[in-house]
């Protein structure tokens, strides 16, 4: 009688995906070999078939992982409505301090990379994740609006497209340079507000510092 499928061990699997996070990042999807990311994470190619099947779920899986590692590592508010006119800013440039400093990891970092890679397959992770930032921005869109930091002159959707385009041009940057926390702080807190037409900037960029 055959014994019965081993599980694959955490820690095996935990090797593997941030391999795969790597070379995907540095290399696209399509140009990332497989054997090279096997070679690299010391995974038989006949487990890898057996737990994971294909390139595209190993991918899927990598940023699924990096993803919940993420998690743990930045501050996101859970209760949007709480949010109120001293908490507002630092809720939004505090989340660019903390992806800067978990990009000092560089497989976490390439959690970022991939995400704005151009030749990635269907990734269900990946958009999943995307449909919460984009609902996530017009939520924390439409409670500016509410406090009146937002300029109401512009549409709850324009302000929430620029949102999302902003801080994304900040992400890349931060990743992609490797930019020390208090740098991205201080970008976030200068570029933030003026893009986003804050009807009431205060004098100094430091009052928009993150005080956790």
């Amino acid at each position: 009688m055959a014994r019965p499928a081993q599980p694959l061990d955490p820690q095996r699997r935990a090797r593997l995906l941030s391999e795969a996070r790597l070379a995907f990042a540095a290399n696209g999807f399509s140009a990332a070999r497989l054997s090279s990311i096997l070679q690299r994470a010391d995974f038989p190619r006949s487990s890898f078939y057996h737990f994971f099947g294909t390139k595209e779920r190993l991918l899927d899986e990598a940023f699924a992982a990096g993803l919940s590692e993420l998690a743990n590592l930045v501050r996101v508010p859970e209760v949007v409505a709480d949010l109120d006119e001293n908490t507002f800013w630092p809720s939004l440039t505090g989340l660019i301090t903390d992806i800067s400093t978990a990009a000092k990891r560089p497989d976490l970092a390439a959690v970022g990379t991939m995400y704005y890679l151009d030749d990635l397959p269907r990734c269900p992770s990946l958009e999943a994740f995307k449909e919460v930032v984009i609902s996530w921005n017009m939520t924390i869109v439409s409670r500016g609006l509410e406090l009146k930091l937002l300029n109401p002159g512009i549409p709850a959707h324009m302000h929430a497209e620029l949102a999302y385009a902003v801080t994304s041009c900040i992400n890349r940057w931060a990743i992609r340079d490797a930019a020390p926390p208090d740098k991205a702080l201080e970008l976030a807190c200068t570029v933030l507000p003026r893009m986003l037409g804050a009807s009431r900037a205060p004098s100094s960029s430091t009052q928009y510092m993150s005080t956790g």
